[in-house]
């Protein structure tokens, strides 16, 4: 089984993915917060990580970082309502290193379709 970790303060989109990420024979982990995120990604590995860029405690470019300096092939897909210009995150030294970005509100199909694809 494929596990996904999705890092997100927005419990309703987090709670409706884990559905559908169920349903699709994932394991699914979630976590509302950075630091909360790293926690977890000590604790278990992943095959992909969904992440959100703002969030409190933590937000989602440290986290980026910080998952990629322990493991640089990490697959990690930004999902954020704060995307607005994409072309921006091309631009962006840390987060042009992304698998994929997908804008909030997004077409969950087509986020499962680029999952299948890295995993």
């Amino acid at each position: 089984m494929k596990n996904l970790l999705i890092v997100d303060d927005d419990k309703e989109m987090v709670k409706e993915l884990v559905s559908v990420f169920e349903m699709e024979g994932y394991g699914v982990f979630f976590a509302f917060n950075g630091l909360s995120a790293l926690e977890r990604y000590r604790e278990n590995s992943y095959d992909l990580v969904l992440l959100d860029i703002k969030m409190p405690v933590l937000d989602g470019r440290e986290v980026f970082k910080a998952i990629k300096s322990k493991n640089p092939r990490q697959k990690i897909i930004i999902v954020t309502g704060s995307l607005g210009r994409v072309e921006n995150f091309k631009q962006d030294p840390v987060l042009d290193q992304a698998d994929g970005c997908f804008e909030k509100p997004f077409v969950v199909e087509q986020l499962l379709s680029r999952i299948r694809e890295l995993i």
